[in-house]
Formats: C-alpha cells, sequence, structure tokens
C-alpha cells in the first residue's frame, strides 16, 4: 500500500571524501557472507554472528581508516568496538550469538518493537569527517503471513533483519512478526503460590539453529547466583520445566536469565524476567492471582471452610428436588441434578460480619450463587480453557472469589441451571468447597469504593446476549441475569454500553420495519443449521424480556450511565445462521445492498448508506429508544465499516455531478479524496437527522443526551474512505463524543498505524472527548493477553485519552480470575505498580505473538484486506 509503505524509514547515510563522488559506495558490508544488499543485512540469531567490514581500496585514496562500531542490544545496552584497518586488508567483529528479545512499547495505542542496531563509521586517518556512516536497526520479517486477532497463535523464529534507517524503533505489525529465538517465563501457578516456581524455557521453532548450548541463571540483588545451570535446548514448541524451591530465598527481586554459550564463552544476550518474592502477608486477602486487589482479614474471627455439605444442609434427608449430594476429592459436594429443574437451595450459616467468599465449582460447568440476600445472583465459572500454548488456564480446583459481603443480611443461596433442552448439554450447578474468610467492613468498603470508581472513565461494550451463549458453562434464563449483568461490570468501575441490535433489534420495538431476534422462527433456521442451537437461550432472553428495559430500570441501584448502541451495517449474509441474524427489511431490500468496486454483483452483508431509506431504517432505532431514559446513543461503525462502498445509483449521481467516474480512479488519484469526501457525506446525513430530533434531550437525571460514535483508530484519512467523515462531524458539533477501537482490516503492504493522536487534537480543536480502546483479545487464554492489554491502556491514558472502553466486558460478568483485570484499565498508577511489583510479565512475558493481544477481536492482518488502491474488489 503506497501511503503505508512510508511508516518505514530507509535511510543509508554516506558520505565520502576524497576523489570519490558523494553517495558512492565504498565499503561492502556482511554478516557470516550474507552481503548488506538493497537496505538489508541479515543476522543468525543463534549462531555466531560475524560482521566483515570490506573497504573498495581502489576508490579510496587513504592507506588507513578508522573503523568504529557501536552496537546496542533491544534492552538499550551497548558495547563499541574499534579497529584500524590498513589498506588491503578488512575488520572482522564478532557480534556473538545476537538472540536478546526484541523490546516492546506502547504509546498512544500503537506498538513499537525495539531490537539490534549496528552503528558504523568509517573515517580516514587522523581525520575527523566521516567517510563513510550508517545505522542498522532491527526490522520486521519481509515476508507476510495472514494473522487473524480470533487465532493468535505462536509464531515461528527465523533470520534477523537489519534495516539502513535511523531509530531503533519500528512500528510493529504482526503479519511481519518474528518470534525471539529464545524464550522464558514463568509457570503460571507461581501466581497463586510464590513458592511454586518453574522456570519454562524453550528453543523457538524456525530459529537459524536446531539446538543451542544454554546457561539457566537466578541471581539476586545484590548479585548473589543462587542458580548456575546448563542446559542443552532442541527446537521445540513445547516448553520445558526447571521447577526451583525458593522457600528459604529472602524476599526481594531475583533475576532469571537464558543465556546462549558457546566455545566456553557466554553471551549475555538473551530472555531476562524478574521473579518477585515477598514476605507473607497473611493478613492480606487476595481476590485474584491476576490482579493486585486485596482485603484485610479480621484476625478476631475464624474462617469458615465447608466441604462435607450433607451436614451444612439443614434437613439433608429431605433435600429438596433436583439437588443431590457427590463424593468429590474434598469430601461430600452438593449440585443440582442433571437435567433437573431445582429450586434455590439455601446454606444458612450462623454468621455475622463480612466475609470474603470463595467458592470451588463441582465441576466444569461451575455454579450458580447468591451470597446473602442483597448479592447478585452470579455464575461462577469452571471453564476449562486453553491458552495459545496449549495449557489450561482454567481449572474447577480454582477458588473463585465470589463477593465480600455482610453475612448477617442473609444466607447463601445455590441455584441449578436452567433446563433448556436446545444447549449442548444439561449443566450441573455444584460447590464441592465453600470458604468463608472474615474480612474488616472498612477494607470491604474501600474495596469496593476503589475498584467502582477508576480515575480513569472505563464504559463496558456489551454484546451482552453473548453472556448466555459464549461457553461460560452457565444457562440461567431469569430476569435476575441483567441485574447481574449490570451489577457485576458496574462493580468493576463500567458504565454500560448496551448493545440493541445489530440486523435485527434486542428489546421490544414497535417499528414497522424491524426485526426481533431471530429474524426468522428458530424451528425453521434450526432445519438448515443445526449450530443455531447454541443461541437459543439468547432467543429466550431477547423474547421472554425486554432486556434493555430490564437493565435500565438497575440504573438507580448501580449509579452507571446505560447507553444502547446499535451495530450500523452488520447484516451478516440472508443465510448465515440459517437466516436469523438479517433482518426482513435487509431481506426485501436488496437494491440498497452495498457493492463492492467493479463488482457483478452486490455484497449480502451491508447497505449503503446512499440511499435515505437506509438511513432512515437505523436512525428511527435511535429515536426509539431515545425515548427510554437513556444516558445517550452509540452509533457502532466498527460493526461493520465501510458505510459506502460503490454501489452504481451513487456513482452515476457522482460521475453527473463532477465527470469522473469513481470506478476509474483509486487513492493514487488527485480527484480520489473529493470522492471519498462526497460519499461519506451521505453516512454523515444520519448523524445531521439524529442532533435535530434528539435536540434538548435530556435523561431523568437532568444530564444532555450524548451521541458519540465508535470508529476504528486506522487514522481519520483512512476512516473517511470508509465513510466516516470525522472532522467534518465535530466541525458541524454532531458528535459528543469518540470511541476509537483497534479493529485493524487494511490490506497491502507495510505498516499499520493506530495512533490516537490526531483524534485527540481534533477532540481538544472542538471540545470533543475522546476514548481510547481496548479489544476482547485481551482475555485471549485467559492470561497471555494481560499484560499488552494494561500496556496498551497505560499508553493510551499517558496520550491523553477521557476514557477507555472494553469490548464485550459483560463476558467478565461471570465470576473468574480474569475479571479483577478490568479496574486496572482506567486506574494507571494501580496498573503500573502491578507489572512493576507482580509477577504477572514474568509469567506472560510480551513477545511477537501477544503484543497485539487488546486489538479488536475482528482484525485481520492481510496483504488481502480493504485497500484505496486498485480497481477491484475490497477496494474504499
Amino acid at each position: 500500500m503506497k501511503q503505508v509503505l512510508l511508516y518505514i524509514s530507509i535511510c543509508i547515510i554516506i558520505v565520502c571524501s576524497g576523489n570519490h563522488a558523494s553517495g558512492e559506495n565504498i565499503i561492502k558490508i556482511s554478516i557470516n557472507e550474507a552481503l548488506f544488499s538493497d537496505g538489508v543485512l541479515e543476522f543468525f540469531p543463534g549462531q555466531p554472528n560475524n560482521l566483515t567490514i570490506d573497504p573498495i581500496w581502489d576508490l579510496i585514496s587513504s592507506s588507513e581508516l578508522e573503523f568504529s562500531l557501536l552496537k546496542i542490544l533491544p534492552d538499550g545496552s551497548s558495547k563499541e568496538y574499534e579497529e584500524t584497518i590498513f589498506r588491503g586488508n578488512i575488520a572482522e567483529i564478532s557480534l556473538g550469538l545476537m538472540t536478546s528479545p526484541p523490546e516492546f512499547d506502547f504509546v498512544s495505542g500503537d506498538v513499537y518493537q525495539s531490537g539490534y542496531q549496528l552503528d558504523i563509521s568509517i573515517k580516514e586517518k587522523g581525520s575527523s569527517v566521516n567517510l563513510y556512516q550508517i545505522s542498522l536497526s532491527q526490522g520486521l520479517s519481509d515476508k507476510a503471513s495472514t494473522i487473524s486477532a480470533t487465532t493468535f497463535s505462536s509464531m515461528q523464529s527465523g533470520r534477523g533483519r537489519l534495516l539502513a534507517g535511523q531509530g531503533r524503533q519500528v512500528l510493529f505489525n504482526p503479519m511481519y512478526g518474528i518470534e525471539a529465538p529464545l524464550g522464558l517465563k514463568l509457570h503460571k501457578n507461581v501466581l497463586k503460590d510464590q513458592d511454586d516456581l518453574r522456570i519454562m524455557y524453550r528453543l523457538t521453532p524456525g530459529s537459524p539453529v536446531r539446538s543451542l548450548h544454554c546457561r539457566l541463571q537466578v541471581r539476586g540483588q545484590s548479585g548473589r547466583l543462587f542458580i548456575d545451570k546448563e542446559l542443552e535446548l532442541d527446537q521445540s514448541d513445547k516448553w520445558q520445566s526447571e521447577p526451583v524451591n525458593p522457600k528459604k530465598w529472602g524476599s526481594g527481586e531475583y533475576y532469571i536469565s537464558l543465556y546462549p554459550e558457546m566455545e566456553g564463552k557466554l553471551w549475555e544476550e538473551g530472555p531476562a524476567i524478574v521473579y518477585h518474592r515477598r514476605d507473607d502477608d497473611n493478613s492480606r486477602i487476595a481476590v485474584s492471582p491476576l490482579a493486585p486487589w486485596t482485603l484485610e482479614r479480621d484476625s478476631l474471627r475464624e474462617e469458615v471452610v465447608l466441604t462435607n455439605f450433607s451436614a451444612a444442609v439443614s434437613d439433608n434427608l429431605n433435600l429438596k428436588d433436583g439437588w443431590e449430594f457427590l463424593s468429590s476429592d474434598e469430601g461430600i459436594a452438593v449440585s443440582n441434578k442433571s437435567g433437573a429443574i431445582a429450586e434455590p437451595l439455601e446454606l444458612n450459616l450462623p454468621l455475622k460480619g463480612h466475609y470474603a467468599v470463595f467458592v470451588q465449582p463441582y465441576s466444569e460447568d461451575g455454579c450458580i450463587i447468591q451470597v446473602t440476600d442483597k448479592g447478585l445472583v452470579r455464575v461462577v465459572s469452571g471453564n476449562r480453557g486453553h491458552s495459545p500454548d496449549k495449557e489450561p488456564v482454567t481449572v474447577s480446583d480454582d477458588m473463585i472469589f465470589v463477593e465480600a459481603a455482610d453475612m448477617g443480611q442473609g444466607s447463601i443461596k445455590l441455584f441449578g441451571y436452567s433446563r433448556d433442552t436446545e444447549v449442548s448439554k444439561p449443566k450441573v450447578s455444584g460447590i464441592k468447597k465453600l470458604v468463608l474468610i472474615p474480612v474488616t467492613s472498612g477494607s470491604v468498603e474501600l474495596f469496593y469504593q476503589q475498584l467502582s470508581d477508576p480515575p480513569v472513565r472505563l464504559n463496558g461494550i456489551n454484546d451482552w446476549a453473548d453472556y448466555f451463549h459464549t461457553g461460560n458453562g452457565c444457562v440461567r434464563l431469569k430476569a435476575d441475569q441483567f441485574e447481574t449483568l449490570f451489577g457485576a461490570q458496574a462493580e468493576l468501575g463500567l458504565n454500560l454500553d448496551w448493545a440493541i441490535g445489530r440486523s435485527w433489534v434486542e428489546y421490544n420495538s414497535q417499528l414497522p420495519d424491524a426485526s426481533r431476534f431471530p429474524a426468522v422462527p428458530y424451528e425453521e433456521a434450526l432445519r438448515s443449521d443445526s449450530g443455531v442451537k447454541r443461541y437459543h437461550p439468547r432467543i429466550i432472553m431477547i423474547n421472554e424480556f425486554d432486556p434493555l428495559d430490564e437493565v435500565l430500570a438497575k440504573r438507580g441501584r448501580f449509579l452507571k450511565d446505560v447507553t444502547p448502541w446499535l451495530g450500523m451495517n452488520r447484516h451478516y449474509g440472508t443465510t448465515s445462521y440459517g437466516g436469523m441474524f438479517s433482518s426482513k427489511w435487509f431481506k426485501e431490500n436488496q437494491q440498497w445492498w452495498q457493492w463492492q468496486k467493479n463488482a457483478d454483483s452486490p455484497r449480502s452483508s451491508a447497505v449503503s448508506y446512499f440511499f435515505p431509506e437506509v438511513r432512515k431504517e437505523r436512525a428511527d432505532i435511535f429515536f426509539e429508544v431515545a425515548k427510554r431514559d437513556v444516558d445517550g446513543l452509540l452509533i457502532g461503525t466498527c460493526r461493520q465499516v465501510p458505510m459506502l462502498l460503490y454501489h452504481p445509483e451513487m456513482v452515476a449521481a457522482y460521475k453527473r455531478l463532477t465527470g469522473v467516474d469513481p470506478l476509474k480512479i483509486d487513492g493514487g488519484d488527485p480527484g480520489y479524496k473529493d470522492w471519498v469526501s462526497w460519499r461519506a457525506d451521505f453516512f454523515t446525513e444520519v448523524l445531521r437527522e439524529l442532533k435535530k430530533g434528539l435536540a434538548k434531550k435530556k435523561s431523568s437525571r437532568d444530564k444532555d443526551l450524548i451521541v458519540a460514535v465508535r470508529v476504528p483508530s486506522s487514522g481519520v484519512d483512512w476512516n473517511l474512505a470508509q465513510g466516516l467523515d470525522i472532522g467534518q462531524w465535530l466541525k458541524e458539533g454532531l458528535v459528543d463524543r469518540l470511541q476509537l477501537v483497534p479493529l485493524e482490516e487494511r490490506g497491502g503492504e507495510g505498516a499499520r498505524s493506530h495512533n490516537v493522536e490526531p483524534y485527540l487534537l481534533l477532540g481538544t480543536r472542538y471540545d470533543v472527548s475522546v476514548f481510547g480502546g481496548v479489544g476482547s483479545t485481551w482475555s485471549t487464554g485467559h492470561g497471555p493477553g494481560i499484560v499488552p492489554a494494561l500496556r496498551r491502556a497505560i499508553g493510551l491514558i499517558d496520550a491523553g485519552v477521557d476514557g477507555i472502553e472494553i469490548y464485550e466486558s459483560n463476558d467478565h460478568a461471570v465470576s473468574q480470575h480474569l475479571r479483577w483485570v478490568m479496574p486496572l484499565f482506567g486506574n494507571r498508577e494501580e496498573a503500573v505498580s502491578f507489572l512493576q511489583n507482580s509477577n504477572i510479565e514474568a509469567v506472560y512475558p510480551i513477545s511477537a505473538s501477544t503484543a497485539m493481544f487488546g486489538y479488536d477481536n475482528h482484525s485481520r492482518w492481510s496483504t488481502s484486506g480493504w485497500d484505496i488502491y486498485g480497481m477491484k474488489g475490497s477496494k474504499l
């Protein structure tokens, strides 16, 4: 892609003296006989890398040259070499095995990679003027791979590439990513138990060497060597483990390194991590191994542990229908019978005061529990998942924190799963262990206050109906789950951006053109697609209740904003999911479907906003929900850009107006911007209509009704080509807030910037708030995405965003360890402290394979995505 390629600076600085023309190449540079050519010098991680400087003496008048080399490592440390080259000779420098992994920085929404750099300069003897000077910085691969955000997996290693240019930072693009040759991390169990220390390591597949002799070392802060072990590593996608007993070590930081060794020389260039060891503090109760939050133990009261539920249930001889006792490894568990309809089972515990309640589900299905009558009816996950390296990530023998509550306010109730014959199998809600730890009331109050009110505003983008079918092991089809969806996010500091539909709507609409989900009867869809069974719980919740009213009714309790959001161009296809994902209006109006450039037929998944009927259909939905006392309206363009392409009627209209045929121009033509600006104005008309129709509309809390728009953060010029004229929106005062989404869909080659600073400048100019975005990929694998996503959020806050939106936050209304990370996205100080003082970065170090976690889950890095160049296909 022509303009994207400009992001990669290739610059060779050559200064010549004597009788030679400026710019003439007088030096040959190579590593292991691989010549510097076309701005690229390859190196070979794990092999001895021998740099050769070969002057072309016929072009040099001096008899001696002074050669200097500054080798900069990814961590910024450096080593300098100097040598005199006599006429007729060459210089050879051993660069070592060059196995240090790149560093990753998160700045203003972008990810940068910093690797090795070689600064080379050559002077004639006694001269202060460089005869030759060049800077070579580690870049990315030149071989593109297609990377999907939903299927991130470990990348391969390979040769390194040093590019001629200035600056070590390279805008990272995962389609050109190269994994480091050596991997080093700690096993995730150390997050729960600091004594369970297992050092994990591997030689990454694709490395230039098939085996490598290394030395694993652990040093204390004073430099004392605790472990010094030789290892022989063979290439493998599996991680090897080295158990270590640290119980006799004192508190402090321990520096773990994996360095290659060759011919008796240790090359201190490899991965290094820090193991943080702290004094045991039994006075603090951690709520999750993945987050820093704690409660203060009340030492005056005893901890309560239940593992024999037959003794805990009152009148166990007449156990309520639908429940049973089962043997477990902990004792006697209690569970609802598979497929049975069970009334709530009540555990009356003679307790007073505040307790932190932890539960261990009986099986992978998890359980449903309510702590006191005031508590939320919560689903607790026992679900097994896998991280990208195939390790189990959530197991049913984990103790999961539910909530902290005053147990004098009621009993604990256990609920059975709703019976739904359409789900894949009956679910079993059971508990094998219940732990109640006494905590101080003051710490509980501080805990919930700190989490619910982060310094930076958080908005949770709710595809709320997914909660009922995304594999959390739960199906509770009751109205109380709307309260849980709201409350479980509000307690973590999130305002709700609540989905009201895509092609369909998810509330009780009176509009004649609106199709309430499903768009065709479930039985009809099932006949053509058996996979729609998983959506049956969604259908029940949308149709037996009015979800929008349900959640708005709870706003007074949770004191957070509720803003309905609508996908603006996501119609899926008339036959997708048995047809139930495409509205009747969409199916019946093919004349308004979107056309790609020079296509023979329209797209069957999107419409063109050129037509007033299309604009009205969406605007009517917004006007209808605006009557329900909402706090704002959120226009969801990221489901799915582009808004306009090349509909024949629109193309003909522009051709009549200007004489220019849009089908014959692209981004390389001077008239292209005029075309896309004219085209985008039709989508702007939607905002104009909303502005006019919502004038002076306020919520019941006497707040102005805001209009916000979710847009990809791929740049305002790119947005314009997608049909989003952001500059014009703000100039006309049509938008109160921009919510930037790290959605990557571009094609071509080169970089992919998501720098939020241009949007922030526009926001400042027009007094419009700007939010940064964290995509749902942050939770991929239940751990590996935490660190890059937190780094991303910190970079966005440092850039000056007014808030952070988190996509599909509804998934974390389920009680599991990962949910407690979310408040950190709005609390820079706590996030930085957590990263610096915990073992989270040692367990999940950022690499090429994980650096883009936190992007939108619809992102795809490919040469075949949307492009502004070309005359056919996916061309904007």
